[in-house]
């Protein structure tokens, strides 16, 4: 991903943050992480949690930046 802040619209950047996992996904996801502390994943789970956490972290990263083109030069 290249975009910078300053290529968000606000229409956009705000898009952004409203992105939410639905709820079954959370509660899979919260299922998922139960059973990994329990030790009882197996190798089709491990990989379903793993790519719910880098799609989280895409998210994470999307939204700051979505924050930053917001906040406009005084939050630079």
């Amino acid at each position: 991903m290249e975009a910078s802040a300053d290529d968000l619209t606000p229409e956009t950047a705000n898009w952004l943050l409203r992105l939410r996992f639905r709820q079954a996904d959370l509660d899979r996801m919260n299922r998922l992480a139960e059973m990994n502390r329990g030790g009882a994943l197996n190798e089709e789970q491990q990989a379903e949690l793993e790519t719910y956490a880098r799609i989280g972290r895409m998210v994470a990263v999307m939204q700051a930046r979505a924050r930053l083109a917001l906040d406009g030069p005084r939050g630079r």
